[in-house]
Formats: structure tokens, sequence, C-alpha cells
């Protein structure tokens, strides 16, 4: 049975990183694969993790212990599905961007290694001894191309991510120039310059896309598509009615989503308020 997570005070959970800690531990169902060892099980031994000592400080997160939501955070984070922003803060009540979001469905699919992989077959060409392009930032690559793969991400929605109007180009066009200046007469060959320039660019272009939050009737369809999960039409749909802002749910969406309140891996913002375009 699929573990479902409400506050200890009956209440709703808020905020989009919350809603993904509720969302995940139904992964635990479709990618963990668990032996069960009794003390009456005389052939078989657990012998630990190699590397719990590490795992385990890497999930002291110092902003939970008084969060509601500490157990499954704690959960996911040593399943690997999510990491904190270091092993010292998770930020629970934060947002979570495109990246993000993807980035940890493909880690609950098992696909992380591979997207890993991916990633470094296109990383940029290093300049001297400094990075302009973090591992986070690198690594993202490979975890969208695999979400493509995996039917998680479509082609459209790409397009509307990557969809930035003329002035907003032009406005990174113009920090790209800006930021550029700090690197002339520094004795950098003008190849060295372009490579600085391009990755520049990559960084501000990732910053106005994939590093926007993303909304909760997209994480829900991103997750009802990772689990494989059938969308409910017709007089199957009764659950996503019982919200007051139901007709905001875009129209495509509605059907997985229904199917996902139907399967209780999602509630409401609150009893009556879906807040499909909350983040």
């Amino acid at each position: 049975k699929s573990k479902i997570i409400t506050t200890n005070r009956g209440g709703y959970p808020h905020g989009l990183i919350v809603i993904i800690i509720t969302i995940i531990s139904v992964f635990q169902n479709f990618t963990t694969t668990v032996t069960a060892v009794t003390p009456f099980a005389s052939s078989q031994i657990y012998e630990g993790l190699e590397n719990g000592p590490t795992l385990l400080n890497n999930i002291r997160f110092n902003d939970i212990s008084n969060h509601w939501a500490r157990e499954p955070i704690q959960e996911v984070a040593a399943f690997s599905i999510m990491k904190g922003e270091n092993n010292k803060l998770f930020r629970p009540n934060g947002t979570l961007t495109y990246a993000e979001a993807l980035t940890t469905l493909v880690r609950a699919i098992g696909k992380e290694g591979e997207a890993q992989m991916l990633a470094e077959q296109q990383l940029p060409p290093k300049i001297r001894d400094f990075v302009l392009l973090t591992v986070v930032e690198d690594w993202a690559k490979g975890y969208i191309q695999v979400a493509m793969q995996e039917g998680i991400l479509t082609q459209e929605e790409e397009n509307q991510i990557l969809n930035l109007t003329p002035r907003q180009l032009a406005d990174i066009e113009y920090q790209v120039s800006e930021q550029l200046k700090d690197y002339k007469g520094e004795n950098y060959t003008a190849g060295e310059l372009t490579q600085i320039q391009n990755q520049v660019r990559d960084k501000l272009l990732h910053s106005s896309t994939w590093n926007k939050p993303v909304t909760r009737q997209q994480i829900a369809v991103w997750v009802a598509r990772a689990l494989e999960i059938e969308p409910s039409y017709g007089e199957n749909i009764v659950k996503a009615n019982n919200f007051i802002d139901w007709r905001q749910i875009d129209t495509e969406k509605l059907p997985l989503i229904e199917t996902l309140l139907q399967k209780g891996y999602m509630q409401g913002m609150s009893s009556t308020t879906f807040a499909p375009k909350g983040t």
C-alpha cells in the first residue's frame, strides 16, 4: 500500500517541495526491491550499506527538525531521490524548478546514472583552471534528455519552457556582453573568449528557462507519466470537481491529475482548492 503523507495537525501539505515528497514516496513501491529479513531467517544476513555513515551524514539537515514532513524528507534523501542544498540545508518550504522536478523523477525511476553519463558526453570544453557551469547545470542536460526519452517530458512542454520573448533574449545577450568584459584583457585567446561567451550564455539561458518554478499541475502530470498511470475520462472525473478552481487546470492535464487524486498520490492545497498554477 502506498504511503500518503499528511500533516500531524490534519491539515494539507503546502509548498511544492512538500508535494514532491508526498508523491515520490509512491515510487518506493515501483523502484525499490527490498528483501525482508526477520530474526527467524537464519540464511540471510543484512550487512548494512558500504557508505552508510557518509549517507547518514548527508541527510542530517538542520532545517527540518521541527517540520511535519521530516520523516519523508529523510526517506527520499536516504534513497538519493532528492538532495538538499547541502548536507545541512534542505529548505523544505522552497519551490522546485523545472530542472529539479525532472531530476527528481529521473532519479526515482532509477535512471540517474544514465542521465549523468549522457551529460558527460556533452560537457563544454574546459577553459584553463576555472569552471563557469556547475556540475548541477551540466548534469541537468542529461536528466532532461532522459526525461524526454522516458516519456515524462514532451517536446511541446520543452518548447514552452524554452520559449523566451525577444526582449528576454535581448536582455540575456546584454548580460553576456557585460560579463564577457570581465575576461577581456586577461590574456585569453580568441577561442577561449568564444568558449567563455558560450558558457555564460548557456548559464543565463538555463537560469531563465529550466531554473524557473514548476507549477503544481505540471509536476502532477510528470509524476503521472513516470508512474505510467492511465488517465481518467468521462464519468470517472469526480475528485477534481471537488475543487472550486478545477476549471483552471489545463484541459489535457485534468485526466491524469484526476487519477492521481483518486489513488491518493496527490492532494489539494486545501479541501476546496487545488491551485494548479501554484508553485
